[in-house]
């Protein structure tokens, strides 16, 4: 009987011990970014008419991550261009031409603000995030038109893309994954990935 009485007793130190959550809960950090890449294009900014080139990105991104550096919320901001790979000619005819006329730069230009939730996942010293945010996206064009002139006196503009305002703005959804290896405490490497 003693036996049993000090296997329980063995038994019950034994889960105390093990039951007890030792591991301490980090406060929450805070994560700065700075980033650049490459603007891909795509659907319809790819077409005939535009045929957007690939462009350079740059952005800043802060994440606040809450106890236990699970969970936390993240602002993404960032530019980005395009340069307009159409280039229309002038059409010549026997008694005038259409000519193409830009009025700013040829491409597009972008600038994105947005806000949303992040997750990390740690392994030693690599850090997975996975991100999702929501905002807004002030889109600059390329504005242009096209006029027919006929006997060097009388034109019609067939053609314009005036945006008088210039100052076009979208909602816009962003979601990625974002790898870091961590070269310090409070420095590290990454590749992002994100649309």
């Amino acid at each position: 009987m003693k036996k049993i009485w000090l296997i329980l007793v063995i038994q019950l130190i034994t889960n105390i011990v093990f039951g007890q959550n030792t591991e301490v809960k980090e406060r929450g950090q805070w994560q700065g970014i700075v980033f650049g890449g490459v603007a891909m294009p795509m659907g319809s900014y790819k077409s005939n008419l535009s045929m957007a080139k690939n462009g350079p990105l740059v952005g800043l991104a802060v994440d606040k991550y809450f106890k236990g550096n699970r969970f936390g919320i993240g602002v993404d901001l960032r530019a980005f261009q395009n340069n307009i790979g159409y280039n229309p000619d002038t059409l010549h005819f026997a008694n005038g031409f259409i000519a193409p006329t830009f009025v700013n730069e040829k491409r597009y230009r972008h600038f994105a603000a947005t806000l949303g939730p992040s997750y990390k996942a740690s392994v030693s010293k690599l850090d997975i995030e996975a991100f999702i945010r929501g905002g807004v996206l002030f889109q600059e064009f390329p504005e242009y038109y096209s006029d027919l002139t006929v006997n060097n006196l009388t034109y019609l503009r067939l053609e314009n893309t005036n945006n008088p305002r210039n100052n076009a703005k979208a909602w816009v959804g962003l979601g990625g994954l974002r790898f870091s290896y961590k070269l310090s405490s409070s420095i590290a490497v990454f590749l992002q990935g994100d649309y």
